[in-house]
């Protein structure tokens, strides 16, 4: 097969970095989400703002952070629970898990950006 099959466009987007540490541990997703957020509409919006607005629960991460971002012991949050988060600051939000690449692909060539924590 030709090296040159494995090529594809490139598409870079100015998207603020945002470090996740020390604030949020384990608050990967979420510091993705503000990012995403930062790029598009929501430009003052913060990670640790987005952190205390997030729904939370005990033990479903489909309904909630699952434990607490500002510690070693939180869990996750799962792209379902961000829906209503996101569409809040955004004012649109689409749950793209399980997804092939090549509709992800046609999302970004549109500069619509995903977030995956």
């Amino acid at each position: 097969m030709k090296k040159s099959a494995f090529k594809s466009p490139k598409l870079l987007l100015s998207v603020p970095i945002i470090k996740q540490r020390p604030e949020l541990p384990t608050g990967c997703e979420i510091t993705s989400v503000t990012m995403m957020l930062r790029y598009t509409k929501a430009k003052k919006v913060t990670k640790t703002k987005l952190a205390n607005e997030m729904p939370r629960h005990s033990s479903n991460p489909n309904k909630g952070f699952v434990g607490n971002p500002y510690t070693t012991h939180g869990w996750t949050i799962y792209p379902k629970a961000l829906k209503k988060l996101v569409k809040k600051y955004a004012g649109s939000s689409r749950d793209l898990t399980g997804s092939s690449t090549k509709t992800l692909e046609r999302f970004l060539r549109y500069k619509n950006l995903l977030s995956s924590g």
